[in-house]
C-alpha cells in the first residue's frame, strides 16, 4: 500500500490524455514522414497533423497545474527536461556535427551559431520542443508566481503572444507586405529564427492548460464539442485560404490549430476523469509516445535516409523501428537504470 506521502505526490493518471499523446505523436511523425505518396493535402500537413505539438504543451500545463506549480515540482520537472534534452543532443550529434565540421566559416562564428541553435532548439528534429517547454515553464512561473498576474491577464498575454507567433508563421505571407507590422514581424522572425518556440507557442499553450484546469468545472463537454467543431473548421479553412490568396508560408502554428488543440485536451481531460481502468496501459502509452517522438527523426535521417520519401511503407517502417527501439528502452530500463534518463 502506498504511503501518505506517495499518495500526495504521485501523478494523477488520465488514461484518455495519455492515449491522446500517442495519437499526437503519430501526427508529428506524419509531418516528418508522410504516409501519403506525393504532395500531401494541405488540410493534413497544415491542419490536422499540426495538433500534435500543442497537445503536448497544453497537457504539460494541465499536469503542472494539478500539482499547483509547487517550487520543488517545478525544479524537478525542469531538471528532468534539461537532462533529457542534453542526452538526446548527444545522441543526435552524429547527424548534426558533420555539417558543423564541414562548415568552412570562422570557428568562433560557427561556435556562436551552434550555441544559438542549441539554446533555440534548432540542432535537429524535435529537439526544439525541450528548450521551448523549459522557456515556457520559466515564463509562466515569472508571470504567475512572481508578477502575480490574474487569470484574465495571463489569458491576454497569451493571446497577444500567440497572435504574434501566428503572424510570424502561418500568416506571415499575408502580413509581410504591410508597411509597419510587416517589418516588425519579419524582424521578429529574423531575431528568433522562427516563432515556433517557448514564447510564442509554448507559453500560450501552458497558460491554456493552466486555465483548463482552473475552469474545468465551468464548462460542459457539449461546449467543448462545439468549440472543437469550430476549431476543426478553421483548421481546414485557414491554411487553404492563406495558400490561395497569399501563398503557403510556414504551417507550424495557426488559430485553428490552437482552438482545436485546447478543446480536444479539455474533452479528453473530462473523459479521463470518468475512466477507472487501463492506468498501466495509459502509463505505457505516455512513455512510448515520448520515446517514439524522440527516436523517429533519428530513424528517418540516420537509418532510412536513402529511402526517405512520402509513402505508406516508409511511414510504417519509421513507426515500426521507433516502436521497437522505444519498447526495448522500457524493457531493459529495469536492469539498466541509466535508460530511464532517456525519457
Amino acid at each position: 500500500m502506498a504511503t501518505r506521502e506517495e499518495q500526495t505526490t504521485r501523478r494523477k493518471e488520465n488514461v484518455a490524455i495519455d492515449l491522446g499523446k500517442m495519437f499526437a505523436t503519430l501526427f508529428i511523425v506524419m509531418i516528418h514522414c508522410s504516409p501519403i505518396k506525393g504532395m500531401t493535402p494541405l488540410v493534413l500537413r497544415g491542419g490536422i497533423w499540426r495538433l500534435g505539438v500543442p497537445f503536448f504543451f497544453i497537457t504539460s500545463g494541465l499536469f503542472l497545474s494539478e500539482k499547483e506549480w509547487k517550487g520543488d515540482l517545478i525544479k524537478s520537472y525542469l531538471t528532468r527536461l534539461i537532462r533529457v534534452y542534453l542526452i538526446w543532443c548527444v545522441i543526435y550529434a552524429p547527424l548534426y556535427m558533420p555539417a558543423w565540421l564541414e562548415d568552412d566559416r570562422n570557428v568562433l562564428l560557427k561556435t556562436i551559431l551552434f550555441f544559438r541553435q542549441f539554446f533555440m532548439g534548432n540542432l535537429w528534429g524535435v529537439l526544439w520542443f525541450f528548450p521551448a517547454l523549459i522557456a515556457a515553464v520559466l515564463l509562466f512561473v515569472l508571470l504567475y508566481r512572481k508578477l502575480h498576474l490574474s487569470d484574465r491577464q495571463l489569458l491576454c498575454v497569451s493571446i497577444f503572444a500567440y497572435t504574434l507567433g501566428v503572424m510570424g508563421n502561418m500568416w506571415q505571407p499575408a502580413v509581410s507586405g504591410l508597411p509597419v507590422i510587416g517589418k516588425l514581424i519579419d524582424g521578429m522572425v529574423l531575431l528568433f529564427g522562427h516563432t515556433r518556440n517557448g514564447l510564442f507557442e509554448g507559453l500560450p499553450c501552458i497558460v491554456f492548460g493552466y486555465l483548463l484546469y482552473r475552469r474545468q468545472d465551468s464548462f460542459q463537454i457539449s461546449q467543448y464539442m462545439t468549440m472543437l467543431s469550430v476549431g476543426l473548421l478553421m483548421l481546414i479553412l485557414e491554411p487553404t485560404v492563406i495558400d490561395k490568396i497569399w501563398g503557403t508560408g510556414s504551417l507550424d502554428i495557426g488559430f485553428g490549430v490552437m482552438m482545436s488543440s485546447v478543446s480536444l485536451v479539455a474533452i479528453l481531460n473530462y473523459l479521463g476523469k470518468t475512466w477507472s481502468f487501463g492506468e498501466k496501459f495509459g502509463i505505457m502509452a505516455r512513455k512510448l509516445s515520448l520515446l517514439i517522438l524522440l527516436i523517429h527523426p533519428w530513424v528517418i535521417d540516420g537509418i532510412l535516409v536513402k529511402y526517405e520519401e512520402s509513402s505508406l511503407w516508409c511511414f510504417m517502417a519509421v513507426i515500426g523501428i521507433s516502436m521497437v527501439l522505444a519498447t526495448a528502452v522500457l524493457f531493459f530500463e529495469g536492469k539498466h537504470k541509466w535508460l530511464i534518463y532517456l525519457h
